[in-house]
C-alpha cells in the first residue's frame, strides 16, 4: 500500500534538482498513506519524476522499496495497492524458469509478470486493488492504471506544461505548476450525490482515471493541455449482457457451492500479509460469511472488530460479540465517540481533499481511527451491498420502475407537469411544492438508472443550493439490449457509480489517513464476474446472488448464529447538528459565508437549516453536503 505521485514536464529543461524538489513536495503530501518508507526517481532528459510513500504490508524489508525496477531494467513502477494472487503468479513465473528474486513483495512479482507477458496480459491475471504508474524505458511510454472496481484512486491532469498524476488531489496541488479552479459541473454533481463522480473532479481540467481503465502516454509526443484518453481493459456491462444471452443454468444449490469456493479463495488470499490482518464485523450477512470463512482458513484465532455509536446500535454490538464468541476470535469492541468529536470533524477536509459527504463517510472515519491502535490491515465487507441486493434505495427504485415502465402516458404527463407546475408558489404555504416535485421527478424517469439516481440524490425538492444545476442521472447513454432486465441494469449502475465514487472513496481515504489497509474479498474479479452472471429478480424479490449469500452464511454459521443483519447505521448526525455541531454549522452556513461568491444560493440552504435546527424535518443529509463543501473551500481555496 502506498501513495504515488509523478509528473512529466514537456519543456525538458528542468534539472534533476528541480525535478526532485517538485516530486518531494508532492509525495510529502501523501505521508499518511505511506508512513513506513518513501523514495523517488527522476530522469531529466525525459522530464520525468516518480515518487512513492509506502505502507509496508507485504515484504517490509528494503527489498520492497519503491520506486522499484524490474530485473531486466526495462520497467520502473510506483504502485499503490495489493496483488492478492501474487504467490500464484510467482509460481507460474518460476515454472517458466524465471529466477533471481530479490524479495517477497507483490510489486516485484507484478514487474516480473509484465516483463514476461506484458501489461495487458498481467492485468488480465491480477486479483487485487491497485493504481500504478509504470515507465517502459524501452518504448519511452508511461502507463497509468487503475483497478477494476476502483478500490485505489488515481488523479491526473495538466498543470501548465506538466502532466501531473497522484493518489490524491493534495499531492497535485503541491506541484509548482498547479492551477486549481472549481469545476461548476462537478460542484453541481457533488450537491446531488454527496460525491464528485468520475471522471470529474472538483477542479477544472483535472480528472479521475475511471475504474478498469488505463492511459498510455507517449513521452515523445505529449502536448500541453491535450488530455490523454483512458481506455478500458474490463467492462462489467459486457458481462451482464453476456449473462442475458447465455443465462446461468445452475440451481440455487449449485450457486451456493460455487460462491462458497470463490469467496473462500478470496478471503484466504486477503488474509495473506506480513502483518496481522483483522476482520470487521459490521453486522451484515456478508460480514458474517467473511468472518466464518476467515476463521476456518486461519491457522490461529482471527482478530475481529466491531463499533457502535449509541444505544440505537446495541443490537449490532451484541450480535458482533455473539459472532466473535461463536468464531472463537479475539474480539475488540471499539469505542466510538460519545459526542460529536470536533477534532475529527474539522479534519475531514484534509482526509477528503475534494468535497465529499457520502452516507458512510463518518462511520468510515471513526472506524479507521479506532482500528489504528489495533491493526495495520483489516478485511471489510465493502461491496457486499452493491453486489448482493443493493439496499433499500435500489429496491425502491426497482419496484417503482416496474410500476411505471409501461405507463408511458403517465410518465409523459409527469414530465410535462415538471416544466409548468408552480412548485415554488406552492412552497410559500407549505412544503407541498417540494413533495409534488419529488413525486413527479420519480414518475417521469425515462430509465431505471435515472430513477435510481433520483432515489439516491440529496436535495430532492425543487430548490437546489447551486446557481447552475442540471440533474445528472446514472444513465451514461449506454444502449442496452431490450432483453436486459432492469434489475441487472441497476446492479451495473451501482457497481460502476455508487461503489467506486462513494463507498470505496470513504473507506480508502478514511483508512489511508491513519495508515490502515482495508481489504475487500467481495471485490475479487472472480467473485464479481460470478455474481454478474446470476439471474436477477424483477419483481422486487431477492435475486439468486442474494439468496445464495444468505444460504452460504447460514451454512457456515451452522444455524447457531443470528445473521439477520443488524448493520452499522452510523453516528447520530441529525442530533449532532441540532446540538454539539450547531454553532460550527451556523458559522459555515451564515448568509455572508454562503454568498461569498456566485456558486451557492443562500435561500434554500438557510431554509433547510432552519427546518432541521428547529426540529421541523430531518434535513441532515442535505445540510451536510453544504457543510462539507464550505469546509472544503475554507481549507483549500
Amino acid at each position: 500500500m502506498s501513495g504515488i505521485a509523478g509528473f512529466v514536464d514537456t519543456r525538458l529543461n528542468l534539472s534533476e534538482a528541480a525535478l526532485t524538489g517538485a516530486i518531494d513536495r508532492m509525495t510529502i503530501q501523501l505521508l499518511h498513506r505511506g508512513p513506513d518508507d518513501g523514495g523517488s526517481v527522476v530522469d531529466a532528459p525525459m522530464g520525468l519524476a516518480l515518487g512513492c510513500r509506502r505502507l509496508a504490508i507485504q515484504d517490509r524489508t528494503k527489498n520492497g522499496r519503491q520506486p522499484m525496477e524490474s530485473a531486466n531494467r526495462r520497467y520502473l513502477i510506483v504502485f499503490d495497492g495489493a496483488i492478492y494472487n501474487f504467490q500464484e503468479l510467482k509460481k507460474e513465473l518460476l515454472a517458466t524458469g524465471m529466477r533471481g528474486w530479490r524479495g517477497s513483495s507483490d510489486t516485484e512479482v507484478l514487474l516480473a509478470a509484465m516483463s514476461r507477458i506484458g501489461v495487458a496480459g498481467t492485468l488480465d491475471r491480477c486479483d487485487g486493488m491497485y493504481a500504478f504508474a509504470l515507465l517502459d524505458r524501452q518504448a519511452k511510454r508511461l502507463h497509468l492504471v487503475r483497478d477494476r472496481l476502483g478500490e485505489k484512486p488515481l488523479y491526473f491532469g495538466w498543470g501548465g506544461t506538466s502532466l501531473l498524476f497522484a493518489s490524491e488531489l493534495k499531492a497535485l496541488a503541491a506541484h509548482p505548476s498547479w492551477q486549481g479552479a472549481i469545476d461548476r459541473q462537478a460542484a453541481a454533481a457533488y450537491m446531488q450525490f454527496g460525491y464528485v463522480p468520475a471522471p470529474l473532479t472538483i477542479y477544472h481540467g483535472i480528472r479521475k482515471l475511471p475504474p478498469a481503465h488505463w492511459i498510455t502516454l507517449d513521452l515523445d509526443g505529449l502536448k500541453p493541455g491535450v488530455m490523454p484518453v483512458p481506455r478500458p481493459y474490463w467492462n462489467q456491462r459486457v458481462l451482464i449482457e453476456h449473462a442475458v444471452d447465455a443465462p446461468y443454468d445452475g440451481d440455487i444449490e449449485a450457486a451456493v457451492g460455487r460462491l462458497d469456493q470463490i469467496l473462500g479463495r478470496s478471503v484466504e488470499r486477503r488474509l495473506s500479509a506480513d502483518v496481522s490482518v483483522g476482520v470487521h464485523l459490521s453486522g451484515s450477512v456478508a460480514s458474517h460469511a467473511i468472518a466464518a470463512m476467515a476463521s476456518e482458513t486461519a491457522t490461529e484465532p482471527i482478530r475481529t472488530f466491531s463499533i457502535a455509536y449509541d444505544d440505537r446500535e446495541r443490537r449490532t454490538a451484541d450480535q458482533a460479540s455473539a459472532a466473535a464468541r461463536w468464531l472463537g476470535s479475539e474480539h475488540t469492541a471499539l469505542e466510538a465517540p460519545k459526542g460529536a468529536p470536533m477534532r475529527t470533524i474539522e479534519r475531514l477536509p484534509q482526509v477528503f481533499d475534494e468535497p465529499y459527504a457520502g452516507r458512510t463517510q463518518l462511520q468510515s472515519v471513526f472506524l479507521a481511527e479506532a482500528l489504528r491502535e489495533h491493526t495495520a490491515a483489516v478485511i471489510s465487507d465493502v461491496g457486499g451491498e452493491a453486489l448482493f441486493g443493493g439496499g433499500p434505495r435500489r429496491r425502491a427504485a426497482q419496484n417503482h420502475w416496474q410500476h411505471i415502465r409501461h405507463k408511458t402516458t403517465r410518465r409523459s404527463l409527469a414530465a410535462f407537469a415538471l416544466r409548468w407546475c408552480p412548485f415554488r408558489a406552492l412552497n410559500r404555504f407549505s412544503s407541498a411544492g417540494d413533495w409534488l416535485f419529488e413525486k413527479l421527478s420519480k414518475t417521469a424517469g425515462p430509465t431505471p438508472e435515472f430513477l435510481l439516481a433520483r432515489y439516491r440524490t440529496f436535495w430532492q425538492g425543487v430548490d437546489n443550493p447551486m446557481h447552475r444545476f442540471d440533474f445528472m442521472p446514472y444513465d451514461d447513454g449506454t444502449v442496452w439490449t431490450p432483453a436486459t432486465p432492469s434489475a441487472a441494469r441497476l446492479l451495473n449502475a451501482d457497481v460502476s457509480t455508487t461503489l467506486p465514487n462513494d463507498s470505496l472513496v470513504a473507506l480508502d481515504r478514511a483508512s489511508m489517513a491513519v495508515g490502515v489497509q482495508l481489504r475487500a474479498p467481495m471485490l475479487s474479479r472472480e467473485l464479481v464476474e460470478f455474481v454478474l452472471s446470476l439471474p436477477t429478480m424483477e419483481n422486487g424479490g431477492k435475486g439468486m446472488a442474494e439468496r445464495a449469500l444468505v444460504q452460504l452464511a447460514e451454512h457456515h454459521a451452522g444455524g447457531d448464529l443470528d445473521i439477520t443483519g443488524a448493520v452499522d447505521s452510523g453516528p447520530p448526525l441529525a442530533a449532532w447538528l441540532r446540538g454539539p455541531l450547531a454553532d460550527w454549522a451556523g458559522d459555515l452556513l451564515s448568509p455572508e459565508t454562503l454568498k461569498q461568491d456566485d456558486l451557492l444560493r443562500a435561500e434554500p440552504v438557510l431554509a433547510a437549516w432552519r427546518q432541521h435546527r428547529d426540529g421541523m424535518a430531518d434535513r441532515s443529509g442535505d445540510i451536510w453536503t453544504v457543510l462539507m463543501f464550505q469546509a472544503w473551500r475554507a481549507e483549500w481555496l
